[in-house]
């Protein structure tokens, strides 16, 4: 864990852990398995949310289907039981366990992980985006369309071009 030196006490112990499994998690994504290993193991027990996230996408690339799925699960269960007070560290765990999901063809189930996450986080954007995909994979357009709405709402002001990619799907 790497520390700031201009942040100390609990604050930088925090800090650092929240660097360390913001990265953990990025080099599962990426596949660098080996650095995902050192920096999981280096996470403290009281990481539960990151340490699920990083297993799980750890076992995703050991082709474990099986632990990739529950680990995620168990994440997004411990994550949805605590407060969430401005932007997440990291991907939140109910969009990678929606994602899990929908990699293994449990739209439905996906569905219901996406809305918990914005039970968490109202409005997130990229929570939003693939609420609506995966409804409209679900044949639900009506809902898709939703979803879709409120994600143009959030971005009502972008640069031309990403509002364009946003139409796209």
């Amino acid at each position: 864990v790497v520390a700031n030196p201009k942040v100390t006490g609990d604050r930088a112990e925090f800090f650092a852990m929240a660097s360390t499994a913001g990265s953990a998690v990025i080099a599962a994504l990426i596949g660098d398995t080996v650095q995902a290993k050192q920096m999981l193991e280096s996470l403290p027990e009281r990481a539960a949310i990151s340490r699920g996230e990083v297993a799980g996408l750890l076992a995703k690339a050991r082709g474990d289907t099986a632990n990739w799925i529950a680990s995620l699960e168990a994440a997004a269960k411990t994550d949805a039981g605590i407060a969430h007070l401005g932007p997440p560290s990291s991907y939140p765990a109910s969009e990678l366990y929606g994602d899990a999901l929908i990699a293994v063809g449990r739209t439905k189930d996906a569905i219901a992980a996406y809305r918990q996450q914005l039970e968490l986080m109202p409005n997130r954007s990229r929570t939003l985006l693939l609420l609506a995909r995966a409804q409209r994979k679900a044949g639900d357009i009506a809902g898709a369309a939703k979803a879709e709405a409120q994600l143009r709402r959030n971005w009502h002001a972008a640069d031309a071009g990403v509002t364009t990619r946003l139409a796209g799907r």
